[in-house]
């Protein structure tokens, strides 16, 4: 395993808490919203025995996704998906958005605005931030993840880091009874309606709690931020070591 010093792409917390629940060990991580593939090659580097399964979603994005593993010479560590994760196998709409710019605003939409493209529609998010506009609608595949563990014959995900823009507690929901095999989630949760019908962090939060996990990180402030969660039924012996950590932080 390349230490952080060496690799310095993954944010430090993520890297540490893997590390501290896995050492060298993780094998499988999920990196569902994968954008252009940074993310992806960022986990394949600094730890170079695990898959990585990167799904994203957007065909544009996709395409970069591919080219960047391929000139990471990481095909052979990372697999491909382009379909969206959904609570149910099926077609959905997807809203694509761009950053507004004089050619935009002609009607030569340059550059895709990766960031905030999601299956929820954008109407919230763009009177926030006026300098997006939705530049398309397309119906894209998306597919529950219960199905597609089933399909990819996996009996187990080490870490699930999750990031789809307003989606990720029906990505959640569904994994049904398989979520009890997922280790460790890392994802965005919404203190805002940026999209429509987003479900809200405290949402969330319960269902995390309700299906047997523990949230070990909060960054949440203003409108969104990052959360780690934990299966600690898979970690039995971390959930005494974390327990008497806290205890002697409360108390020092």
């Amino acid at each position: 395993m390349s230490s952080q010093s060496d690799i310095k792409l993954l944010p430090i917390e993520i890297y540490n808490e893997i590390t501290t629940f896995f050492g060298s060990e993780i094998k499988t991580i999920f990196d569902v919203g994968s954008c252009d593939g940074q993310t992806s090659i960022a986990y394949a580097k600094t730890f170079p025995n695990c898959n990585v399964y990167a799904i994203e979603a957007d065909p544009d994005n996709f395409n970069i996704l591919n080219k960047n593993i391929l000139s990471e010479n990481l095909t052979n560590q990372i697999s491909t998906f382009n379909f969206a994760l959904g609570h149910t196998t099926s077609k959905h709409t997807f809203y694509k958005l761009v950053e507004k710019t004089d050619s935009s605003l002609n009607g030569e939409i340059k550059e895709n605005y990766i960031c905030y493209n999601s299956l929820l529609s954008p109407s919230a998010l763009i009177e926030i931030h006026p300098d997006l506009m939705l530049s398309d609608e397309v119906l894209i595949d998306t597919v529950s993840l219960k199905d597609f563990v089933n399909k990819e014959k996996l009996n187990q995900i080490d870490s699930l880091h999750l990031f789809v823009q307003g989606s990720e507690l029906h990505v959640l929901k569904g994994a049904k009874d398989f979520i009890k095999s997922i280790k460790m989630i890392w994802l965005e949760v919404f203190n805002d309606t940026l999209y429509s019908d987003l479900p809200l962090k405290t949402e969330v939060e319960n269902y995390l709690s309700k299906v047997g996990f523990t949230k070990i990180k909060d960054s949440c402030q203003g409108f969104t931020g990052k959360q780690l969660w934990v299966n600690y039924r898979l970690f039995p012996r971390k959930r005494i070591t974390h327990t008497i950590w806290k205890l002697y932080s409360d108390v020092f």
